[in-house]
């Protein structure tokens, strides 16, 4: 079974949650859906922003093996995040709400 992780991307100081979300879209068009090894490590997104150190965020699952060549796309592209640290089963990630990605 895939072990999966979360990757927390961070909007600017001040970025508002609309200017925040128009720029993860663009990365998401740009950056990931334009190469086949970031799909594949995208498993999805939470459905909601949160507020994290004074910050909008999204929460992605990313396949933990994964993990680290998308977070050296979200440096790539200016974007700050919270490092992987939790791991996953693909039964447990199931208990939070998701939007999934269809990679496979």
């Amino acid at each position: 079974m895939r072990r999966l992780t979360i990757v927390t991307i961070l909007s600017n100081a001040g970025e508002q949650p609309e200017e925040f979300l128009e720029r993860l879209q663009e990365f998401m068009q740009d950056f990931v859906q334009s190469d086949s090894a970031l799909m594949d490590a995208l498993v999805g997104y939470a459905q909601h922003v949160e507020e994290v150190e004074n910050r909008y965020a999204v929460k992605y699952l990313v396949a933990l093996d994964q993990a680290p060549m998308f977070e050296d796309s979200c440096l790539r592209a200016g974007f700050d995040f919270l490092p992987a640290t939790e791991e996953f089963t693909e039964d447990e990630a199931q208990l939070y709400e998701w939007v999934y990605v269809d990679s496979q």
